[in-house]
């Protein structure tokens, strides 16, 4: 998969069109569209056994964690 750049900095118009094309642009189902330090980037959508370990680690951290 490619990354699309397009470095920027907010305040100088650059940023606005940035959040327009990330906010209109019809990205593929799962895929994870962020915008860090001024640059659009598009992530695959995790595997499952991805997501199974994430969840089992998920679940372990919160039976350790205080409420507060």
């Amino acid at each position: 998969m490619s990354v699309v750049t397009a470095p920027c900095t907010p305040g100088n118009g650059e940023w606005e069109d940035l959040v327009r094309l990330w906010k209109e642009t019809d990205w593929p189902e799962g895929c994870k569209v962020e915008i860090p330090e001024g640059i659009v980037t598009v992530s695959p959508a995790p595997a499952p056994k991805h997501n199974d370990i994430a969840d089992s680690v998920h679940r372990l951290l919160y039976s350790v964690i205080p409420n507060d």
